[in-house]
């Protein structure tokens, strides 16, 4: 994965000082000095390198020592989950007027992507690391005006809550620990707790009708989804791509935010909202809402029966390869 180059560092530093002013005088905040001094020298703290999306952008990913996976596969590759990352641009395509709704934006690469392919962007992302992070992408990449960033949880209710412990070269797994959460908020601020919100609450944030949502929130879906009824009343939401990985693996464990039994409600949740599950990796499957203990599945995409399919791009991703949705233009589909 190459770094960004010296002429494109030099724009990228321009638009940084320019993001920097304004929302240092809107906001009454400011970068600190020492991490603007960085972007001054050749090799950064923060190593920020461009993506091989087309079109690309501009992402901060972690060392490959702190993050083999996402922010490693970022700079080897460039590219994270490239069946996502397709499946995503081809959803944004169809419905070209919709807000990605990033629910766990981590770094920011999805967020970053749908700002490249010029769709508003709502990412909500509570580690404090990886917002660092996302929002010095969004600065480079000059995206404030599209792309807006909470530093919260999303939950199902308000409050104050400790995020786990990082997993070792897996940032992104970093989890909200449910056994500590307080509404006390001058308490929750000493202790540096990270505020949650819910799905409902988010809607002060988004002004458009239409709203594809990504979300990865390490367990916590079951918990997001109780408070949503709000959301999709006033916003028609065709797809939601989601992770299962971590509700299949722990919903036998009483410590876990989603059990089985809270994994059947969110299916029969969103069945029940006209929405039907699919496994896309790696092989594209139906899946049954009343069987949801043998879904062995990393991750679900949610199709709306009244959405524009999906499932004749991801046939025809099975069959001829990402390289044609590299070189698809947004106006093909």
């Amino acid at each position: 994965m190459r770094q960004m180059g010296r002429t494109n560092r030099a724009r990228y530093l321009a638009t940084f000082l320019l993001g920097y002013a304004l929302s240092g005088l809107l906001t009454g905040t400011w970068t600190s000095v020492e991490t603007l001094m960085d972007y001054f020298k050749y090799k950064p703290r923060i190593l920020c390198v461009e993506s091989k999306t087309k079109p690309y952008f501009a992402i901060c990913p972690f060392h490959k020592e702190e993050d083999l996976l996402v922010s490693g596969s970022i700079r080897d590759t460039g590219i994270w989950d490239s069946d996502l990352t397709h499946l995503l641009k081809v959803a944004l395509s169809l419905y070209k007027e919709a807000m990605l709704v990033d629910l766990g934006a981590f770094i920011g690469y999805f967020t970053l992507y749908a700002g490249a392919l010029h769709h508003d962007v709502l990412a909500v992302e509570p580690s404090n690391s990886s917002f660092k992070r996302l929002r010095q992408g969004l600065l480079l990449n000059d995206f404030s005006a599209t792309i807006k960033i909470l530093n919260k949880a999303v939950s199902n209710k308000r409050s104050y809550v400790h995020m786990g412990k990082n997993q070792k070269l897996n940032l992104g797994k970093m989890h909200v620990n449910s056994e500590k959460d307080t509404d006390d908020r001058e308490n929750a601020l000493k202790n540096e707790m990270i505020e949650t919100v819910t799905m409902n609450d988010l809607l002060e944030y988004i002004h458009v009708k239409q709203a594809i949502i990504k979300i990865d929130i390490e367990g916590y879906e079951c918990k997001a989804m109780e408070m949503s009824t709000a959301f999709f009343k006033e916003v028609f939401v065709p797809f939601i791509f989601m992770e299962w990985l971590i509700i299949r693996t722990n919903m036998n464990s009483n410590e876990t935010a989603c059990t089985w039994t809270d994994a059947k409600r969110l299916v029969d949740y969103l069945t029940g909202l006209g929405y039907t599950p699919f496994a896309y990796h790696p092989v594209f499957t139906l899946l049954d809402p009343s069987a949801v203990l043998d879904w062995e599945i990393d991750n679900i995409f949610w199709q709306h029966k009244n959405a524009k399919s999906l499932l004749p791009y991801i046939n025809l991703l099975r069959k001829v390869g990402p390289k044609y949705f590299d070189k698809m233009d947004q106006n093909q589909v």
